[in-house]
């Protein structure tokens, strides 16, 4: 099935809101951790005279939200009595 022409053309937008969406959503949990506060508080001693919004801001943060988001997103672990299968 084919898109039509509007739908080819809005869907990079769609993508791109989607992700914004999916990190807004990644920064409001993180900030509920103690990894956030832990950070912010080393974030703080190296830098003195920035506050929280300077750590929002900085590239430390964004990189900690997105090692979050992706530890959140790992599949589970297998079951310990999963039974694997050999190749032959």
């Amino acid at each position: 099935m084919s898109l039509n022409y509007d739908a080819w053309l809005e869907q990079p937008h769609q993508d791109k809101c989607k992700a914004a969406d999916d990190y807004d959503n990644a920064c409001e949990l993180y900030n509920e951790t103690d990894s956030y506060w832990e950070g912010l508080d080393e974030f703080l001693k190296d830098n003195p005279g920035l506050d929280e919004d300077a750590w929002r801001n900085s590239s430390d943060y964004e990189s900690s939200v997105e090692s979050y988001w992706e530890r959140l997103n790992e599949p589970p672990p297998p079951p310990e009595d999963f039974e694997y299968r050999e190749r032959w």
